[in-house]
């Protein structure tokens, strides 16, 4: 199994190294690769879902192999949940782990699960100091006025353009048709014409995709345009800084447009109906996450939907969990209907 939380060029070049390390491992055991399981660009201190590291845990359980060799092993776990649900998976399949870098781990023996425990312990801690230099840098860059980016957003160019990285400036060419668009947005122009106009005009995004409605709310929401740098707190509060790069509009105009995107009165659809009555009103008992509305598939392949959480800890039939809800809460109206319907 293969994982990098970061690929910043998308080459692949980390998951590469460490195909080509874990297959040197392998051979030095006299074990043969049946299946590679890989994750590019995936963080495992997250909390998302890694898909295959969630069908590592299936081909596990199936017995599909009976070794698993990572690079280290916080490449399979960073956060001690997920490693208990990764060692109530392979105890009783008797799998070994082979990190490249550490020595095996038996999780089948106290020891064994001992050591996994201490390792994922001080991954969890290695994760969690990364993350709070991490913030403190942010804050800092935000304090100076630097607004973080990794690509260029339309409007603006890099000061290094050779080496298309560092400081940006207003772009020559795109910066006035940024200031037109504030301005025929606030003089009445819909997103959608917006939209057409610039397609029209012969101008694309910086991807070189075509304009789309969406396209031109995320670029008039922006911030930068105004000058405006947001430093986040640790208690989520924002604190408004100015914008060392300068901007592309007066901030008087940035907020005009501002309170025009926000207003209710523009909302000509209803918003998305719930996928089930249960959304948002159910918490998974292990981790606390939210439980979502999902699906799965029994073994013969027939669909089902279900409510889980993204740790996959519990997993309940929608229809049976609804309907068990459902006579609890008319069981409950009936018992109290004196108290609760009284005049």
């Amino acid at each position: 199994y293969n994982r990098i939380s970061l690929d910043r060029d998308l080459d692949e070049g980390g998951i590469r190294r460490q195909e080509h390390e874990c297959n040197r491992k392998a051979e030095s055991l006299g074990l043969k690769v049946v299946r590679l399981f890989q994750d590019n660009d995936v963080s495992a201190y997250s909390g998302k879902r890694r898909p295959q590291f969630e069908e590592l845990l299936e081909a596990a359980q199936a017995r599909e192999f009976q070794h698993i060799v990572v690079w280290a092993t916080d490449r399979l776990v960073r956060r001690p949940m997920e490693l208990e649900r990764l060692m109530s998976v392979l105890e009783p399949a008797n799998i070994l782990v082979h990190p490249v870098v550490e020595g095996e781990l038996d999780l089948a023996s106290a020891d064994g699960r001992l050591r996994a425990r201490m390792l994922g312990n001080v991954a969890a801690f290695e994760s969690e100091r990364k993350a709070e230099r991490m913030r403190a840098r942010a804050r800092q860059r935000a304090r100076e006025g630097w607004v973080p980016t990794v690509r260029r957003p339309f409007g603006w160019q890099w000061k290094d353009v050779e080496k298309q990285k560092g400081a940006l400036v207003p772009h020559t060419e795109e910066a006035p048709v940024v200031r037109d668009l504030y301005q025929r947005f606030l003089d009445g122009e819909t997103l959608k014409g917006l939209a057409r106009w610039l397609t029209q005009e012969g101008w694309s995004g910086t991807t070189g995709g075509e304009w789309k409605q969406s396209h031109v709310s995320r670029l008039l929401r922006s911030p930068r345009n105004g000058g405006i740098v947001y430093e986040k707190l640790e208690d989520g509060s924002l604190v408004q800084h100015t914008n060392r790069d300068g901007s592309l509009v007066d901030e008087a105009v940035f907020w005009e447009a501002q309170k025009i995107l926000t207003d209710p009165a523009r909302r000509k659809k209803p918003g998305r109906p719930a996928v089930s009555w249960l959304s948002g009103s159910l918490q998974c008992y292990k981790c606390g996450e939210r439980v979502r509305p999902s699906s799965n598939h029994s073994r013969s392949g027939v669909r089902y939907k279900t409510y889980s959480c993204d740790s996959q800890h519990v997993s309940w039939k929608r229809e049976e969990l609804e309907t068990a809800v459902e006579e609890q809460l008319l069981a409950f109206l009936v018992e109290n209907q004196d108290t609760l319907f009284a005049a």
